[in-house]
């Protein structure tokens, strides 16, 4: 695999979408045997789930997973696409943030120059707008520029698309996610809000419309309206890119597992 960010060939492409398929479909059988829809809504509510850490962490990788993150971006530029809730990160666990969604494969340290020139920020400029300030920009990474360029590809992606979503691994972890999700909002409505708030912007059908959820401590009845929602509704197409996007990046990891030398 190159760096030079050339585009790879057709052929590259189809074993690339044969093993988006494979990750996608594995990191799904380890969501759901890793714990219960339950004791995933208890473990995202704890004060490890809930730290501010862990809730930037969730919202800059979704972001980045979704392409609603502009790259290259400075530390504040990450900042500045947090909500307001999550702005006042210290720069420090900022950083210890953009390090893990490194490792994770979906960014690398820049080695472009940024536009922007160096100097202390003027406190009463916006955030948003402000030019000046650290460099330390960050790019996306070859491995996500070589999955985009896959998911890009209508062929590609249908071919993802129907091979995934015809697998039964899909409905049941659709359904456990939903199901989740379900438990918390109802347990603990709001560290939910602090869990979902970067998908709800997108979609996620137990939105204000649906109150009734939120008074409804029956286990029986929020498997059974996860199921009914796993049925009846669809992801949109930028949490389905997410998914496929983590999806390579498990098969990406994989395959450099295999060929890393033993020391």
């Amino acid at each position: 695999m190159s760096d030079n960010g050339s585009n790879i060939s057709t052929n590259r492409e189809q074993k690339i979408a044969d093993g988006i398929i494979w990750g996608t479909l594995t990191i799904m059988k380890r969501t759901m045997e890793r714990e219960k829809p339950k004791q995933r809504a208890a473990h995202d509510s704890n004060r490890f789930g809930q730290s501010k850490i862990a809730i930037t962490n969730n919202t800059i990788s979704i972001n980045v997973l979704t392409n609603d993150q502009k790259l290259p971006a400075r530390p504040r530029d990450f900042r500045s696409k947090l909500a307001n809730e999550e702005k006042d990160i210290g720069n420090s666990e900022l950083s210890d943030v953009l390090a893990s969604v490194r490792r994770r494969l979906l960014i690398k340290r820049s080695e472009k120059d940024f536009s922007n020139p160096r100097g202390r920020p003027i406190s009463r400029t916006d955030p948003n707008n402000e030019t000046r300030g650290r460099k330390s920009p960050y790019d996306i990474s070859r491995i996500k520029q070589i999955i985009d360029q896959v998911l890009n590809d209508d062929e590609c992606f249908n071919k993802i698309e129907n091979v995934v979503t015809s697998s039964d691994i899909y409905f049941k972890h659709r359904k456990y996610s939903i199901e989740a999700a379900l438990h918390q909002r109802n347990e603990y409505e709001n560290k939910f809000r602090n869990t979902y708030r970067p998908v709800l912007k997108y979609d996620l059908k137990t939105s204000s419309s649906n109150k009734s959820y939120i008074n409804k401590k029956d286990d029986d009845w929020i498997e059974k309206t996860a199921t009914r929602l796993a049925r009846d509704t669809k992801p949109t197409k930028e949490q389905k890119r997410a998914i496929y996007t983590q999806g390579g990046v498990i098969y990406f990891d994989h395959i450099m597992q295999k060929h890393r030398p033993i020391t």
